[in-house]
């Protein structure tokens, strides 16, 4: 069974295996790169019927993966279960309109699969930003901007 780990833009690590694939959260401007990966508990309820019972199977290749280039961290927010809203996660540019460096939290629709990477031109950020007006929530951190969308937006996640 094919598997493996593609970085992508921006400060996502994604796990492919046999035409599927999941998303671990990064963070790119530390030495080493940090990897966050759902708590032991969490697990179960953000991620798909094909991770579910093999945490340990995937973290060990994760590890496996990382070397030294990454730290593996543990966290129990960030993931969003199936079914429930899903987020974009993304930090602005100063093409944007937004702070230059901040996080961006976007409510994506739910057939939505798209965000903004460093494929996209200013013209489709911008496209992206407006159609997603008032589901918008940006902060310091990704734990912030999810935070604002929440209080600002009245949405919840």
């Amino acid at each position: 069974m094919p598997r493996e780990f593609v970085a992508q833009w921006k400060e996502l690590l994604v796990y492919r295996e046999n035409g599927k694939q999941f998303a671990f959260d990064c963070v790119w401007g530390v030495e080493p790169h940090a990897v966050y990966v759902p708590t032991a508990s969490y697990w179960p309820t953000v991620t798909p019927d094909w991770m579910r019972d093999r945490r340990s199977e995937i973290l060990a290749l994760l590890r496996d993966f990382a070397g030294t280039r990454y730290t593996v961290r543990e966290t129990g927010e960030g993931y969003q279960a199936e079914g429930r809203p899903r987020l974009a996660l993304f930090v602005a540019t100063p093409a944007d309109g937004l702070p230059a460096g901040a996080w961006v939290a976007v409510l994506l629709d739910p057939d939505e699969d798209d965000a903004p990477d460093s494929s996209w031109n200013k013209t489709d950020r911008t496209r992206f930003l407006k159609d997603h007006a008032g589901r918008i929530g940006t902060g310091i951190t990704p734990a912030a901007a999810i935070e604002d969308l929440k209080q600002h937006g009245g949405h919840q996640l």
